[in-house]
């Protein structure tokens, strides 16, 4: 019959052992991952010549300062106000059909280009030229859209709200 077992030697290796097996590990993984960390380094060197890690570093070391300031900012009651107005801007945008805000856009920096070019002649307009102006079908188009918009904005603000 066998003897049995009673004590158990587990061999420790040597801090020098440990740190053979960590160096040989970490070249495996350079080996394996060369392409991976020489792109990374690029990387770093493309940020240090743009000067990016300079601010990073400044940044970090002013943690404390900018975080102080960022809080004492935020907490002022126009901030509430401009977050809260920024999420209103965001769902207001949300809900408008792409192409009618591209067509909308559009109108506006045609009519912006068109109104420098008026304010650039530097001549009065008399009251029979703003009539004659009225019946231009292109200014008939826009009025009756800007009057649709004032009915529809009309009827929402005239709406009274849920207490």
């Amino acid at each position: 019959m066998a003897k049995a077992i009673t004590q158990i030697n587990i061999q420790e290796k040597t801090e020098e052992e440990k740190d053979q097996q960590i160096q040989k590990d970490l070249l495996k993984q350079i080996t394996d991952n060369h392409e991976s960390i020489q792109t990374t380094l690029e990387i770093i060197e493309e940020l240090q010549q743009a000067g990016i890690l300079d601010m990073a570093k400044g940044l970090l070391r002013m943690r404390e300062k900018i975080g102080s300031i960022s809080i004492e900012k935020v907490n002022q009651p126009s901030m509430h106000h401009l977050i809260k107005n920024g999420f209103h801007a965001i769902e207001f945008v949300g809900k408008i059909e792409p192409e009618e805000l591209e067509k909308m856009m559009n109108g506006v920096i045609h009519g912006m280009e068109r109104m420098s070019k008026e304010t650039e002649k530097d001549e009065e307009i008399s009251m029979w030229k703003m009539f004659k102006t009225m019946r231009d079908p292109h200014v008939m188009t826009a009025l009756s859209y800007l009057t649709a918009f004032l009915n529809g904005m009309g009827e929402e603000m005239g709406k009274k709200k849920p207490h």
